[in-house]
């Protein structure tokens, strides 16, 4: 996995969602296409202790209920 700085992540995050849209949160393309930006973002979240909501990809109906 290649490391990006803060920066570089955000554009990169900035492209992915001017390119998808903001859909790509609620499927598994943005594990299988943009991997390196899922897992930095998964990264820089624990390094600052927040939550990290697109490691749960479970959007069925009971999940979204709870």
């Amino acid at each position: 996995m290649q490391l990006l700085s803060p920066v570089v992540l955000y554009k990169e995050l900035l492209n992915v969602i001017n390119k998808s849209g903001d859909v790509v949160f609620q499927s598994d393309d943005l594990v299988a296409e943009h991997s390196v930006v899922y897992w930095n973002l998964v990264l820089y979240f624990k390094i600052i202790k927040l939550p990290c909501f697109i490691l749960d990809l479970d959007f069925s109906p009971k999940h979204v209920r709870v």
